[in-house]
């Protein structure tokens, strides 16, 4: 009900959605030489945008530094969805900075004039959602269909996978963020090993991929499983992974 909300000058997100846009921030910066920041040109992707609360944190993010512009192509492929993404970023003020792309991002061309200077990916892609406070992760383990809890986490994981590789074949890019609201280790941990596993073995066409230290979170101690991954290299907001089952 505050008159801040409301108009789009106060966005509330719990802390763990603010993970992902501050993490992708502060690994780009700790790349960047403050000396050439004032000549620079930043463009960003946020693969799976709506309804933009990330994507709005990460302009507000930007706009902190004196950059010569700044863009970031937000992806929707669901039209009212999109829509929604289209009024948020009207209301929080980021829209002039945000360019609206309404489409499959699995099937964008990374050459694509409008996208091929990307240099960074924030990828938030569909999941089951086993992480939101409405859903307790013990409502789920209780689910009476099991088998059909395990069939749906398995399809979303096969769409994770492939977005994150199609991500890794944006030539430009050298820093992709991956992140969900779920707490199962296989739309998690095991989505970027895979990926990982696929990309070296060629399957994914950009080459030379690895993980990399979260920058800002060096005393955040809940860190993900270890899988083939190195698990301190991944940030968990709940205490422990859950296998769904």
């Amino acid at each position: 009900e505050d008159e801040m909300v409301k108009n789009g000058h106060l966005i509330m997100q719990d802390k763990a959605s603010c993970f992902p846009s501050q993490v992708l921030f502060n690994c780009w910066l700790e790349t960047q030489d403050a000396a050439t920041l004032e000549t620079s040109h930043v463009h960003f992707i946020d693969a799976c945008a709506a309804p933009g609360n990330k994507t709005s944190h990460l302009a507000a993010l930007l706009s902190t530094c004196p950059l010569k512009s700044f863009r970031i192509s937000a992806v929707e492929l669901d039209q009212q969805r999109a829509q929604l993404l289209q009024r948020r970023m009207q209301q929080a003020g980021a829209q002039p900075f945000v360019s609206l792309r309404q489409g499959d991002f699995l099937q964008m061309n990374p050459r694509d004039e409008a996208l091929r200077d990307a240099t960074a990916i924030l990828l938030d892609p569909s999941c089951s959602g086993s992480g939101l406070a409405q859903r307790a992760v013990d409502r789920l383990a209780d689910s009476p269909d099991p088998q059909g809890l395990l069939q749906r986490v398995e399809r979303l994981r096969r769409f994770q996978v492939q977005a994150l590789l199609k991500a890794m074949g944006f030539e430009q890019v050298s820093l992709i963020v991956y992140s969900t609201c779920s707490v199962h280790l296989q739309e998690n941990e095991a989505v970027v090993a895979e990926a990982l596993h696929w990309q070296r073995l060629g399957a994914g066409s950009g080459g030379g991929w690895q993980l990399v230290n979260p920058a800002g979170f060096e005393a955040w101690p809940r860190r993900g499983e270890a899988l083939p991954l190195d698990a301190l290299r991944c940030v968990r907001y709940q205490q422990k992974p859950v296998k769904a089952k």
